[in-house]
This record gives C-alpha cells, sequence and structure tokens, in this order.
C-alpha cells in the first residue's frame, strides 16, 4: 500500500522538481527522514488521490446558511443573536478566483425581519458585481440594479471562500509547490500580505483536513483567529468533500452553511463568472484589497447582516442640518445651535454635543475610517474648541467599531455599566497585523460605566442609562440592549438615542413611501421599542419634542407615538 501511495504523489512531484512538494530544499531533503512525502500521501489518498483532485477545475452546490453575531445581549435574545439563515448556489472555478453566488433568498432575523431574493454576487478575478434582491435597500427601494464590488469585498470573499474549499487548497499546493509549503501537519498558503498565511490543518487520525485558520485585524478585538471547520465528510465522485462548514472568530460561531447537491466540473455557461454590466466602474485599489484580506471576516458578517460596507468611508462626513437631505425624503436636521447631527445619510450619523468645556461625540459607527471622517468634521465645525468625550448608545459593533479611534482623540468615553467589561476589553487588545491610532500612539483611557442619571454642563447635557422601571406593564422585555443610553438636553427637547427608533428614511417605510414596507415581526418590534422609550420618557418627566436617530437622523415625538401606538388589522 505505501509503495502505491508514493507512486501516486509522484504523479505531483513531476509538476516540479522531486523535492519541491515538500516544505524543505534538496539539500536538507537528504538530512530529513521521508515523512513529509508520506503525510502528504495519506492526504491526498484520503480526499481520493492527486489524479482525481487534478481533475476538479469548477465546483458547485447548494448551501442552506445560518449566521450569527456576539454582542452585548438584548433581554429577550443571548448571545449568539441568529442574524440571518439563506439558500444559495455557489460555484468556484477553482485557482482562478472566479466565484458566483446565487441567492434564492436571505431571510434577515436581527434585527428587523424581512425576506429578500434572487440576489447575484459574481467575481471574476480583479473585478465583480453586486445585482437583484440582497439587502434592505434592494428590498425596500426595489433597486435590483447591478453595482460594482469595491476591491475589499472582492477579496474578502475570494479569501473566505478559498478557505471553505479543502479541495481548491490542496489543488493549490500541486500548482504552486513553490509557493505553498507542508510542515508538521500543515499546509502553508502565502496571501497578498506578506507574512500571512493561511494554513490548513490536517487530522493525524483521518488525513483528512480540519480547519482552514489565518490571522485578521478586527476593529474591536484586534489581532484575532478566523477558522473554516470541515466537518460532515461525504464521497462525491470518489473525491472527499465536507457537507457542513462553519465560520470562526475567536472561537466564537459566525455561520455554519450545511451543502448538498455538490458537483465536480459541472456544466456552466461561458459567461456563468462573467459580472454584470453596470452604470459606473471602479478601479482596483490595492490599499482597499488588503483591507479585504486583513478584515474577511468584517465584511463577511455585514454581508450577512444584509448591508454592503466595502466603501472606505474615511471621506464624507457632512453636517446634517447645512444640506437639503429632501431628495431623500428627510426632514430639516437641525436640533439646535450646539448640538449638531454630523456622518453620512446613507450611514449611521453620530452627533456633536457643544458644551462649556468642549465637544462630547454620540457614537462612534461601523469602523475607524468613517470616525475619522467624523472627527475631521467636527475639528472643520468647530475649529477653535476640543474634542473631550465619547459617548456610545450601546456596545453593538454598528455603533461602537470606530471606538478605538474617537478615544485616540478624546481620551475617555461613558457606556452604559453592563457595557464597561466588553469595553474595557476592547481598548486592552492588541492590533499589531493593522495598527490602529491608539496602538500607534498608545494613551490611558478613561471609561466611565453608567448606571445613573450623569449631568455635563450642570445639568445642560444628560446622560441616562435606559432602565425604566416600567409601572404600568406595558414592556417587559427592556430595551434593545442591556447597556442602552441616552442623553437628554432640555434646553432643545431632545432625545438622541441608537436603535430604539429608527428615523429619516425609514419613516418612509414606516409610513408606506416605498416599494415595500415592514413585516408585521418588524412592526411589533418597532411598537415594543417605541412603548419603551415612551415609558421612560414619562417616568422621568421628560419634554421631548425632538427624537434624534443614530439610525435615520432627527424625527418627532408625533413619529414615536405613532409607532408606539399602532394597531395592528
Amino acid at each position: 500500500m505505501k509503495k502505491e501511495k508514493n507512486e501516486r504523489i509522484s504523479i505531483g512531484l513531476l509538476i516540479i522538481c522531486t523535492c519541491s512538494l515538500i516544505s524543505y530544499s534538496c539539500e536538507e531533503k537528504d538530512k530529513e527522514p521521508d515523512i513529509q512525502i508520506e503525510e502528504v500521501s495519506d492526504v491526498f489518498e484520503a480526499m481520493g488521490g492527486i489524479e482525481r483532485i487534478k481533475v476538479i477545475n469548477t465546483i458547485s452546490y447548494k448551501s442552506f446558511g445560518k449566521t450569527y453575531e456576539w454582542e452585548q445581549p438584548t433581554p429577550v435574545e443571548p448571545n449568539p443573536l441568529f442574524a440571518s439563515y439563506y439558500e444559495a448556489t455557489f460555484s468556484s472555478e477553482l485557482n482562478h478566483r472566479k466565484v458566483r453566488v446565487e441567492y434564492d433568498y436571505i431571510q434577515y432575523k436581527h434585527p428587523f425581519s424581512y425576506r429578500v431574493n434572487e440576489g447575484t454576487h459574481i467575481i471574476n478575478d480583479r473585478r465583480g458585481t453586486v445585482s437583484g434582491e440582497y439587502n434592505w435597500s434592494s428590498f425596500y427601494y426595489n433597486d435590483h440594479s447591478a453595482n460594482p464590488m469595491h476591491s475589499s469585498m472582492i477579496e474578502s470573499i475570494l479569501k473566505n471562500q478559498k478557505m471553505a474549499n479543502p479541495v481548491e487548497l490542496l489543488k493549490e499546493y500541486l500548482l504552486n509547490p513553490e509557493e505553498v509549503k507542508f510542515h508538521n501537519g500543515k499546509f502553508v498558503y502565502p496571501t497578498r500580505i506578506k507574512d500571512l498565511n493561511i494554513e490548513l490543518i490536517i487530522d493525524p487520525e483521518t488525513h483528512l483536513p480540519l480547519k482552514a485558520e489565518v490571522k485578521e485585524a478586527d476593529y474591536l478585538q484586534g489581532d484575532s483567529k478566523f477558522e473554516v471547520h470541515y466537518d460532515d465528510w461525504t464521497e462525491i465522485e470518489y473525491v472527499k468533500f465536507p457537507a457542513m462548514i462553519s465560520f470562526y472568530l475567536n472561537d466564537q460561531v459566525l455561520k455554519i452553511e450545511q451543502l448538498s447537491d455538490i458537483t465536480f466540473n459541472p456544466d456552466l455557461n461561458n459567461d456563468h463568472f462573467t459580472p454584470k454590466e453596470v452604470s459606473i466602474e471602479l478601479s482596483y485599489d490595492e490599499a482597499n484589497a488588503d483591507t479585504g484580506v486583513l478584515r474577511s471576516q468584517w465584511f463577511h458578517r455585514w454581508t450577512a447582516w444584509g448591508i454592503r460596507m466595502d466603501p472606505p468611508y474615511d471621506k464624507g462626513a457632512i453636517i446634517g442640518d447645512k444640506f437639503d437631505l429632501s431628495y431623500l425624503e428627510m426632514g430639516d436636521q437641525t436640533i439646535g445651535e450646539n448640538v449638531r447631527m454630523v456622518g453620512r445619510p446613507d450611514l449611521p450619523w453620530s452627533v456633536l454635543i457643544k458644551t462649556k468645556k468642549g465637544i462630547y461625540i454620540w457614537e462612534a459607527p461601523l469602523h475607524n475610517a468613517l470616525t475619522f471622517s467624523i472627527i475631521e468634521a467636527a475639528k472643520r465645525e468647530y475649529p477653535d474648541v476640543p474634542i473631550i468625550g465619547a459617548i456610545v448608545s450601546h456596545t453593538h459593533h454598528v455603533f461602537f467599531s470606530g471606538i478605538r479611534q474617537l478615544v485616540a482623540e478624546t481620551g475617555e468615553v461613558y457606556v452604559g455599566k453592563e457595557g464597561y467589561n466588553f469595553a474595557k476589553k476592547v481598548m486592552e487588545s492588541k492590533h499589531t497585523m493593522l495598527p490602529d491610532t491608539l496602538a500607534i500612539v498608545p494613551r490611558n483611557v478613561k471609561i466611565i460605566p453608567v448606571d445613573t442619571i450623569v449631568n455635563i454642563d450642570d445639568g445642560a447635557v444628560q446622560i441616562h442609562p435606559l432602565i425604566t422601571s416600567d409601572p404600568v406593564g406595558t414592556v417587559t422585555s427592556g430595551p434593545h440592549s442591556t447597556d442602552m443610553l441616552v442623553v437628554y438636553v432640555p434646553e432643545y427637547e431632545a432625545i438622541i438615542q441608537g436603535d430604539m427608533q429608527w428615523e429619516g428614511v425609514f419613516m418612509n417605510i414606516w409610513y408606506g413611501k416605498t416599494a415595500k414596507g415592514y413585516t408585521p415581526e418588524t412592526i411589533a418590534e418597532l411598537k415594543r421599542r417605541a412603548n419603551y422609550l415612551i415609558d421612560y420618557i414619562r417616568e422621568h418627566n421628560l419634554k421631548v419634542t425632538k427624537i434624534v436617530g443614530s439610525h435615520g437622523g432627527v424625527g418627532t415625538i408625533k413619529e414615536l407615538e405613532d409607532i408606539a401606538n399602532y394597531q395592528f388589522e
């Protein structure tokens, strides 16, 4: 049997010099035992043999997937939060950077429930498109036109799908013996980032791949471990392939896919991997592509939430009340002279709160680049006023992923008491792979946990933990998150909040001005949150006319009441 294995592995050896299939040079082989060749032979034999793997050029399969998030839990939904599930047909041309994903549907569950149908992602090397119904905008506004992918999204998808395909990884070993190495029970694959490698770990007993793993740079957790695990091995045309693939970040599950109808070398059209026509092409940006490789799981997670987050977003933050946003059917964004919306209308907003001592910035949304843009806009608007503090509504990554950029500027942040430990962990996380500003210029950060009302400027600005005793029993399941804060500004009769009510374009959806409206499940959740916030306002005798939403901008108390009083038919 051993002789037969060595004869089969020799087919691969013919591609290169006899020694280059293993990790060592020819000179080193003279000094090392032949165990490396034998181990490689065992892996290919367990998978079905070199001959069969060599002739696999394309693959397709059906996938049923579930995605998850790990955040400060809500009172009614513990971690991990169930984010979405979907069915899709996946296909790729192995080792040629070609991928196509056709979604039959995606059912988004968190935070709101809606179902999209027939979305398509196509990548051909350095070009990619997204089309059909694939996220909240295409669903609610019926915009199904094709849009180009930024290079970050292209590279993140290619990297993740490569890690999810052990056959492709093993074939790459045969095609690139000078670059891919095998040593100590694992194959090592270089990426476009110097010294960043994907490792394919082999089970020493079955000789089948266990998982692919790589280091990544997470905005919050810093240097992280991203893994793709292989389970439920099945035999397709005498070649083994995992029927279940699971994705993990720092040992926390992000996605599980169950595969069926796995087919090698399916009959595909000539244009199967040709991206759709788009109105505006994007040039391939090398730095943006590097970000996609270093943060692939981050882009992966946002796609699972139905939101594209691949543009760089490091510029373009505006002061909301200085622009006419009526084209988005958004009303006047004025709050008051000392409280200003800042950010972009297509993304979560931040708020500038000017006090006697300096400016506080509410929310650090999405990532460091957007938060940097917000800081720069604040400095342009108030050039002689220092930015002295940060306040976050809660520690979910939507509003918290740019916090290290913000505290590098402010040196302090107010968080809800329940979010203190997570915030502390974020500040202490190591960021050596992709150093952010706080890693490059370290400073002590003061994390201020809030469990009672905090008055700034003698109460001109008030930070409230959003906890009500629920005196009338209308709400029993709590706010959106256990560490939720709101800011009350008496002078402008304004409550600044995140995720309790979605304003702006989202009110157009509520009032039926879009192609589709909220589902009954989403309406019920919005109604619940609105009632909770109203209960809090009444319990504390707050005079409120403006509801400022991190999602959507400036709204009115009437809109909050409309949602709270909604009657199901």
